[in-house]
């Protein structure tokens, strides 16, 4: 996702599904969304990117893109945690339950999971854990908690707890933008030589066979 704002207002969005060709796309459409609003490179203020967990691949483009850009341009960086991306957004469409517990598949019974409170705060921090009955016993005990994302899923068949919730969500564009406009605001921003990717765990491949 690439999206262009005035502050907290978006202008403009666009997404790639295809992760093959994201490096490719994701300068090519940096470039359109500033030209389709009457904007050039020179009116950029702040570039945002969200630094992980997640695809391997977008985090890895994203924050080269945005580092470079940022470099280029003499602009702050502002790295976003997905999972917090998440918790914020689903703040924003008005998911109710005292405990927010996003997540990201990452194969297997494996998840890229936090919880927050209704203030964002980080109960538990942003962690790569193997989901089991029990994993969030300790908050589903004291009251509600919402599980959303692509990692929540699996879990549902796995958790029996009437505290639970478990909802489909999508993060929208604008909570991007709203999540950076207020750290922006608080001057949140990562040092450019040293900001990198928070992936959880280390990355690994399969060899091909020959």
């Amino acid at each position: 996702m690439v999206a262009l704002a005035e502050g907290p207002v978006l202008l403009a969005s666009a997404e790639n599904a295809q992760q093959q060709d994201h490096a490719v796309w994701i300068h090519r459409q940096i470039g359109d969304l500033l030209a389709a609003n009457g904007k050039s490179f020179k009116d950029i203020h702040a570039i945002s990117t969200v630094a992980g967990p997640g695809s391997y691949t977008g985090i890895r483009v994203g924050m080269a893109t945005a580092k470079g850009l940022c470099y280029v341009l003499g602009c702050p960086l502002i790295s976003l945690d997905s999972l917090e991306l998440m918790a914020y957004d689903a703040l924003q469409q008005g998911v109710g339950q005292t405990y927010l517990c996003p997540m990201i598949d990452a194969r297997r019974m494996e998840v890229f999971t936090a919880v927050f409170d209704r203030q964002l705060n980080a109960l538990m921090p942003p962690s790569a854990i193997i989901l089991q009955e029990n994993s969030f016993g300790q908050w589903l005990e004291k009251d509600s908690v919402a599980f959303f994302g692509s990692g929540s899923r699996k879990y549902k068949d796995l958790l029996k707890s009437v505290h639970a919730s478990f909802l489909y969500l999508s993060v929208n564009p604008q909570s991007l933008v709203g999540l950076s406009a207020e750290m922006h605001a608080r001057q949140r921003f990562s040092d450019l030589a040293y900001a990198e990717p928070n992936y959880l765990k280390a990355f690994y491949t399969t060899a091909k066979a020959k």
